[in-house]
């Protein structure tokens, strides 16, 4: 059986179908939005579940809601864990902050992570997440020697970006 209808819409069985949002929406939230776990709870196949979730535009701003409220209470506990009398809490709160603020990162301290950058594609409703992650000039090439054998062996002599010009159709 196909995943797409006729229309090109994910399939969603009669069973996922049939499910309250309500309740769809309570599962995931009770499970972290961990689709796989909130499918057997309610038990449907994850793969339905998430057909259900790509086809409910309301019920995927409800869940993204779940998710964000999560996100708050993280934010809730690092801004009680930098005000704690325990200073380990505090401390650890204070270097997750530092290593994960864009700010402190304009103030120089996250100066050894390396560049990456985050592709989000979607097709046909599918979602996909493609990260490229390249070293700056300060991070070591543990094996240079074999880099460049791998470079060679995909590339050639070819250089591994080729910009060319758009051409219009």
């Amino acid at each position: 059986m196909s995943v797409f209808d006729l229309h090109g819409r994910p399939y969603v069985s009669a069973k996922a179908a049939d499910l309250d949002p309500a309740v769809v929406t309570e599962v995931l939230a009770r499970h972290g939005c961990n689709v796989t776990d909130a499918a057997q709870d309610l038990g449907v196949p994850a793969s339905d579940l998430r057909r259900l979730l790509w086809t409910n535009p309301k019920l995927q701003d409800e869940v993204f809601e779940v998710v964000e409220a999560r996100i708050d209470k993280a934010e809730k506990n690092i801004h009680e864990a930098l005000n704690s009398d325990d200073s380990r809490r505090r401390d650890a709160a204070s270097f997750f902050t530092l290593r994960n603020s864009a700010r402190a990162r304009k103030r120089g301290w996250i100066t050894s992570s390396s560049s990456t950058v985050d592709l989000n594609v979607t097709t046909n409703n599918l979602s996909q997440t493609i990260t490229y992650r390249w070293r700056n000039e300060n991070d070591p090439d543990p094996n240079p020697d074999e880099t460049e054998r791998l470079r060679q062996e995909r590339w050639g002599d070819k250089p591994l970006i080729e910009v060319k010009p758009l051409t219009e159709k």
